[in-house]
């Protein structure tokens, strides 16, 4: 765990063995894309918590950054400087750079608002180009419910629960981040595909995620348009983003109050880069499809650029 080079990852996964010390390191560490997964030593599962005597630059733009043995995402540097990117990583920054191209629009001037939709799930709000705030807390566990993880919730709630169920931290944070969301709520699936498809079948559980998925959204973009003072574009990306015209449609109606009008027909774009609202709507609404590896290619590029400068 002791390094002074810059440590970059793209994609796959990145092993760190930090040992009893900590990690130790005045390199860069960069993460754009794929997995960074920091262990501490047996002996010592806090050993990596405040990173032991890192002093590089911590730069997170996409990707996971998974600490094992330790207390949720309780893991950036106690000194240097950490930079969390204000969107849900690689795919948040396809979907806003993808609307100049399909669409021919320009988001120098523009507030908008990106929707990334899978297992992992944020929203991003984009003013004149630049992320100004994100569903994303300290960890991606902060925002709407996602496949495993809770979302947003009561911190007195968790403590209540660790001493109602008698869980230590390590118990807790795997209980928030893999075993709640829709697992929790469903008992049945992670699976968005499958979860619509016990919904259709008349499953109340199932309903009741679908309807709470929808609801954080809304609850979420509706604060980002307050926040904004206003939004000229909403992007859906992310695997249920692109692939789920019924959640789209629920999540939209509820903006009509802004000019906001979603086509019944346009709406029904499946996978495929699309303006799903009407021609004389007032706010724009897209499909965009999710291309992580076309930015980390591009990132890769510039990256390369910059050292051969």
């Amino acid at each position: 765990s002791d390094y002074a080079f810059a440590l970059n990852i793209f994609g796959g996964t990145v092993r760190v063995n930090a040992g009893g010390d900590g990690l130790d390191s005045n390199g860069a560490i960069t993460v754009a894309g794929g997995n960074l997964e920091i262990f501490g030593s047996a002996n010592n599962g806090n050993a990596a918590m405040d990173f032991g005597d890192y002093n590089g630059s911590w730069n997170q733009t996409g990707g996971s950054i998974i600490a094992v043995g330790m207390s949720g995402m309780a893991t950036v540097p106690t000194s240097g400087t950490y930079v969390s990117f204000g969107a849900s990583g690689m795919g948040g920054a396809g979907g806003m750079g993808g609307f100049g191209g399909p669409f021919g629009g320009q988001m120098g001037s523009a507030a908008s608002g990106n929707v990334s939709i899978g297992a992992g799930s944020s929203i991003c709000a984009v003013l004149n180009g630049k992320s100004v705030e994100t569903s994303m807390g300290f960890s991606p566990l902060e925002g709407m419910i996602m496949g495993t993880r809770v979302g947003n919730i009561d911190a007195n709630a968790v403590l209540y629960l660790m001493k109602k169920l008698g869980k230590t931290p390590e118990e807790m944070t795997e209980i928030l981040n893999r075993k709640s969301g829709f697992m929790g709520l469903s008992q049945k699936t992670s699976d968005a595909r499958e979860m619509s498809d016990l919904a259709e079948a008349g499953d109340p559980k199932a309903k009741l995620v679908l309807k709470k998925l929808s609801h954080d959204m809304i609850k979420i973009i509706g604060s980002y348009i307050a926040e904004m003072g206003g939004v000229d574009l909403i992007v859906f990306t992310g695997g249920i983003g692109e692939h789920n015209a019924r959640l789209r449609r629920r999540v939209l109606e509820n903006f009509s109050y802004i000019g906001l009008k979603v086509d019944s027909e346009r709406n029904k774009a499946f996978g495929e880069d699309a303006i799903i609202t009407t021609d004389d709507s007032a706010v724009k609404a897209a499909l965009i499809c999710t291309n992580e590896e076309l930015v980390i290619a591009r990132d890769t590029m510039h990256i390369v650029e910059g050292i051969e400068e």
